[in-house]
């Protein structure tokens, strides 16, 4: 994947629980970056083109590659926060990713993403649900009462298709005390201590690409500022994923920062 994306200032990763062979892999799509444009040309033109359809709703887009990375990426985007009429948003968006799709009206004021994983199944629409979209839906309530305490900001995340919302909920768990999270994590047996471990040493910086070897737009800004390029390693979030009947299942969001200093 590596070899073939075009260069991105954020790239997050995506790691299962228990699993270090199945990867993905989600980078933010720089405005006005053609070289970008392949992967979903009609859908990011319309998000992120100045005079298009959908870009006054538009804060950022983001591509996740699921391994073995051969399908077309699913596309995240995220609304503005400010919107004055969030619910004309969501279902906008939502029809430009997933033709047809329909956002259930109880949650329309409370999405702030939306996203279509066509490699999963083509009508699948994911919905991303902010803090009053939570308490609309019990199972994310659930989840969320399970780590309030070890958390500092939840985001719900549901699964529409055809209109109906399907019984898997997820629960975005962004934590300001990493090793608090994980502890509890392996108390309810979401995770090990290997995993925890491994996790925790990720954080930290390293030497990022000669300016030379970064693309013409990235490099003049290291140019203009004299700077020198660096790549910060964070955890971004971690995920909760729960289905009636089954173990919650846990991920982890690793991410990387090109940053100048």
């Amino acid at each position: 994947m590596a070899a073939i994306l075009p260069f991105s200032s954020y790239i997050a990763l995506e790691l299962r629980s228990g699993d270090t062979d199945t990867i993905s892999l989600c980078a933010h799509v720089p405005p006005r970056r053609g070289e970008w444009r392949r992967f979903h040309p009609l859908i990011l033109a319309a998000c992120l083109d100045e005079d298009a359809a959908c870009a006054a709703f538009v804060q950022s887009v983001y591509l996740e590659f699921d391994a073995p990375y051969t399908e077309a990426p699913g596309v995240f985007v995220g609304l503005r926060s400010d919107l004055p009429a969030r619910e004309d948003a969501a279902r906008a968006v939502a029809s430009l990713v997933v033709p047809g799709a329909q956002v259930p009206d109880e949650l329309a004021p409370y999405v702030s993403h939306v996203a279509a994983m066509p490699a999963r199944s083509p009508s699948l629409l994911r919905l991303n649900l902010l803090a009053a979209g939570i308490l609309r839906v019990a199972p994310l309530e659930q989840l969320a009462a399970s780590v309030a305490d070890v958390t500092s900001h939840l985001v719900g995340s549901v699964d529409v298709v055809r209109g109906v919302l399907a019984d898997r909920v997820g629960m975005e768990c962004y934590v300001k005390d990493w090793e608090r999270f994980f502890g509890a994590c392996r108390q309810r047996g979401w995770c090990s201590d290997a995993d925890a471990a491994r996790w925790l040493s990720w954080p930290g910086e390293t030497t990022g690409p000669a300016v030379d070897d970064l693309p013409d737009w990235a490099r003049w800004t290291g140019q203009l500022l004299n700077a020198r390029s660096g790549v910060v390693r964070t955890l971004n979030h971690a995920k909760l994923v729960a289905r009636p009947g089954h173990p919650v299942e846990m991920k982890i969001y690793p991410a990387v920062h090109h940053v100048w200093h």
